[in-house]
């Protein structure tokens, strides 16, 4: 370390210059020139520290002089403080974040001291500056220069004396005017510093709005406006609300239904009037990005309700809390504003219904819904209920709340899956009915389904279909489900061994066991992880190997050569992908491998531990 001392300026202070040449040994051996440098931009900062104390803002309440005397105001907002503006939403779906003129609202106030009519502001104060200087950022600014957005800034007078000791007070106030046709409603900052040695801080304005363009789509699918679904007694449906919201930081949260047809939601969500509940909690279509930001503005959240045996309309309230942290500097509160849209659930008494119990996710309830099954375990035991429901036309008390409930046969549509077993009965009374209404012989039609995947099923995504027909429409009402066979998965038979797995599979049994260290899916149980060696339970799951996903320009022999394996053995653990083998053009040829689609799974046991001799 160079010991020298650098000589940078004659009228410093011997402690300056002695805090130099200290952080001039700290630097090291660097060039003449290059050390001056540092020295000189060190010695700028430590000649200014005692000035740069006795400037400072002033976080407590001061008293300015105004018209109708010396009003206290709150102190000089904290830095990142937030001031809140409501905005309403106009017919073009554009956010008007004016004052109303007609009647003039009420001035705000930062404590007792009144901002301009129309305006949002705050006043800051400091000690031993020459003055304020305040700057927007760009987002602000392009507000401000599509007048969408009026500024202003003046100097106050202190009504109170300042300290000697504390320097020169200096006051300034600053009013932003909001006008219609506001955009982007976000990143506005005001930074202001002291002027000249630049003491800083900034304030966001949050000019908060309702979400807006509430529209209901059914769950699969594009998504496709609509106001109404129908569907059959104590038979649900999923529905997808959307919601669009000016501001891309703020998080929206869609709430609701408030009230189901005038009553309280509470009586839904227990089961006395039918069935509500959230399927899914508030996401961002399209993903929240890693800023923050919700690209596009779009909310999106999945419910599910199960009406009985009348018409139904569900409000929905979409609430929105702005980010950020909020000081005791606002007029205003934090903003919540809920906007709400209603949607029409009505029951067809012309079509028979299978019966759902949406608050229990045990058996089959919505079409397209797809669940997991596994090589030689067991899927669990699927259930289904179906009654034919009508008013009794020949009751005269009370119309419109006794209904004649018959059973009715529940069949399977189409072909039943292979090894699969489908019991159909009937039982004499469905209990989780209403039981505010009254029935007549509550009588019920129940199926059973029970399968077991086996090898070489792997991949594939079977239907179950089942339907029931309504006795004197005629109608059908059709329920499907998707089972589908996770490939690169296993369940041990009886007399399965680890070793025996792994030489059915051309794989090493320690390779097996360290990658089956817990527990991952549903099914397993946490007694059977890691796996045990000398005692492999029946039917425990086991992961043969990683799945990989396609991407463009992937094909089965570069994906073999990869994992360094073979294509016959990639054939081989993806029976689905097999099938789709040609047969070659002569007896010459090789046989054509199918083409691979990008995201495809395939199953993949690469030879990590060398196989035993």
């Amino acid at each position: 370390t160079s010991k020298q001392t650098v000589r940078c300026s004659t009228h410093v202070s011997s402690a300056v210059l002695d805090r130099s040449i200290y952080l001039s040994n700290f630097l090291g051996v660097v060039s003449p020139n290059l050390k001056m440098k540092y020295c000189f931009l060190l010695l700028l900062t430590l000649r200014f520290a005692s000035n740069v104390a006795a400037q400072r803002f002033v976080d407590t309440s001061f008293k300015v002089i105004t018209s109708k005397g010396n009003l206290s105001t709150l102190g000089t907002p904290q830095n990142g403080t937030y001031f809140n503006r409501t905005c309403s939403i106009s017919s073009s779906d554009t956010l008007d974040c004016s004052f109303p003129t007609n009647p003039l609202p009420p001035l705000l106030k930062r404590g007792d001291y009144e901002c301009p009519q129309s305006s949002i502001c705050f006043v800051v104060a400091a000690y031993g500056a020459s003055g304020i200087k305040f700057s927007l950022s760009n987002e602000l600014l392009q507000q401000v220069q599509l007048q969408n957005v009026q500024t202003q800034i003046q100097q106050k007078l202190p009504g109170q004396e300042p300290n000697p000791t504390d320097g020169n007070l200096i006051i300034y106030e600053f009013a932003i005017f909001p006008q219609q046709q506001f955009l982007q409603p976000y990143n506005l900052k005001i930074f202001f510093e002291t002027v000249p040695f630049k003491e800083r801080r900034y304030v966001n304005l949050y000019y908060g709005s309702p979400p807006y363009n509430i529209q209901f789509s059914q769950v699969t699918g594009p998504f496709i406006p609509i106001s109404s679904m129908t569907t059959a007694p104590f038979q649900s449906i999923q529905v997808r609300i959307r919601v669009s919201h000016h501001s891309f930081y703020d998080n929206v949260t869609i709430g609701g239904p408030e009230q189901i047809s005038g009553q309280s939601v509470s009586l839904y969500l227990n089961g006395t009037y039918g069935n509500f509940s959230w399927r899914t909690s508030t996401m961002c279509v399209g993903g929240i990005q890693s800023d923050g930001k919700c690209p596009d503005g779009l909310w999106e959240r999945q419910f599910a309700f199960k009406p009985q045996l009348s018409t139904y309309t569900l409000s929905f309230g979409q609430s929105k809390f702005p980010q950020g942290i909020y000081s005791t500097y606002l007029s205003q509160s934090p903003f919540n504003v809920a906007t709400s849209k209603d949607f029409v659930v009505q029951a067809d008494l012309k079509l028979s219904s299978f019966i759902d119990s949406i608050l229990q996710n045990n058996d089959p309830q919505f079409n397209d819904e797809v669940r997991l099954a596994f090589v030689n375990c067991p899927m669990k035991t699927m259930t289904l209920y179906a009654i034919t429901a009508a008013l009794n036309v020949t009751q005269t008390s009370n119309p419109g709340t006794v209904f004649v409930v018959s059973s009715v046969a529940i069949k399977v549509s189409g072909k039943l899956v292979e090894g699969a077993i489908a019991v159909p009965t009937f039982q004499a009374r469905y209990s989780a009915m209403d039981a505010s209404n009254k029935f007549d012989s509550p009588q019920y039609g129940k199926m059973t389904v029970d399968w077991t995947p086996r090898q070489g099923q792997e991949g594939y995504t079977y239907n179950f279909c089942f339907n029931v027909t309504h006795p004197v429409t005629h109608f059908s009402n059709i329920r499907c489900l998707g089972v589908k066979v996770v490939r690169c998965q296993y369940c041990t038979l009886q007399a399965d061994t680890l070793l025996k797995v792994a030489t059915k599979f051309h794989t090493n049994w320690l390779q097996l066991w360290s990658a089956n260290s817990e527990p991952v899916f549903p099914i397993d149980s946490p007694s059977q992880f890691p796996l045990d060696i000398s005692n492999l339970q029946p039917q425990t799951r086991i992961t043969l190997g990683p799945t990989y996903v396609t991407k463009v320009f992937d094909d089965l022999p570069g994906i073999a050569a990869r994992f360094q394996t073979t294509v016959d053995r990639l054939l081989e653990v993806n029976p689905d992908i097999n099938a789709k083998v040609q047969a070659p053009m002569d007896r010459a040829g090789a046989p054509i491998l199918p083409s691979l689609s990008i995201g495809q799974e395939v199953c993949v046991i690469p030879p990590i531990c060398p196989q035993p001799p």
